[in-house]
């Protein structure tokens, strides 16, 4: 797929176990970059400023997502069959943490506040009990 606003790159990519990236859309003025370094090759996806966001080294099943770069994954991870966003929910629970809903907060910004005074003293506590407890 090549249109004026995107390319497609459609060599597959081994990330076994996991499976295969079969294409990967760049958006304008972005491209792939085939480089040697210190004898390693390596495939590098760059943005629009022409810098590395993301880094396929050869003969490797890693991909790299490099420090400027962030990974907006619109779906599920499932790993070894398990879905992570619920094996996430489940700690956040056996642990006791609260959650936050960032839209409402923004709508409603005590209770931002309150979110940011109840850490501030729960972070007092803490700091007490590790105090009192040596």
């Amino acid at each position: 797929m090549n249109t004026s606003n995107t390319t497609t790159l459609t060599n597959s990519v081994s990330l076994y176990p996991y499976g295969t990236i079969s294409s990967v859309t760049l958006a304008p003025g972005s491209g792939a970059v085939n480089t040697t370094q210190h004898g390693v090759n390596k495939h590098s996806f760059n943005n629009s400023l022409g810098e590395p966001v993301m880094t396929i080294p050869s003969n490797s099943n890693e991909v790299i997502i490099e420090p400027n770069a962030a990974l907006i994954i619109n779906g599920a991870i499932v790993i070894n069959g398990i879905d992570l966003e619920k094996r996430l929910q489940t700690i956040e629970t056996l642990l006791y943490i609260p959650s936050r809903d960032i839209e409402i907060e923004n709508e409603f910004p005590k209770l931002k506040k309150l979110w940011e005074e109840y850490n501030v003293e729960l972070e007092k506590y803490k700091t007490w009990k590790r105090l009192t407890d040596e």
